[in-house]
């Protein structure tokens, strides 16, 4: 498996930030999808990031580890 190239590191930054977009606000599969993948790749790499943007309301509704 390649690597991507990436920039130098300043210490304490994640190694990888990762963002999910999701412009659909009905119903909560997209969120839920969106959370399941988030968690396992942040999961799976201590040193990574997620973020999740979505026009859902209900969002604020959910916990996020």
């Amino acid at each position: 498996m390649s690597q991507l190239p990436t920039r130098p590191r300043r210490k304490g930054m994640p190694s990888h930030r990762i963002m999910f977009y999701s412009h659909d606000t009905f119903g909560l599969g997209h969120l839920r999808r969106s959370r399941a993948l988030a968690a396992a790749l942040t999961e799976h790499d201590e040193t990574a990031s997620a973020i999740i943007l979505t026009g859902s309301p209900v969002a604020g509704r959910f916990t996020f580890p």
